[in-house]
């Protein structure tokens, strides 16, 4: 008998958040591994073992650190995705 466990699994993103999983590169770009949106039904997935930092995008998402705009520009990537700082383990 074989038994797959999935350790951590959380499910889907809720609709209208999308969530991304990528690596960033040495000159900070970025590879995106996993794509997808529970509103769209859109999921573009990696086929090799892998990991990658978890993002995410959507109206409730926070925008910023309030009055520290340096901060701000830290945690988020130039086209807007919250970068959580979440390893995430692709099998």
């Amino acid at each position: 008998m074989c038994v797959l466990l999935i350790v951590g699994y959380v499910g889907t993103p809720l609709p209208g958040v999308q969530a991304q999983i990528a690596r960033t590169s040495q000159n900070q770009n970025y590879e995106i591994l996993i794509e997808g949106s529970a509103g769209r039904g859109t999921t573009t997935q990696s086929t090799k073992y892998t990991s990658g930092e978890l993002r995410v995008k959507g109206p409730n998402v926070f925008k910023g650190y309030w009055k520290n705009p340096k901060a701000t520009r830290e945690v988020f990537t130039e086209d807007g995705w919250f970068k959580t700082g979440v390893i995430i383990d692709i099998i």
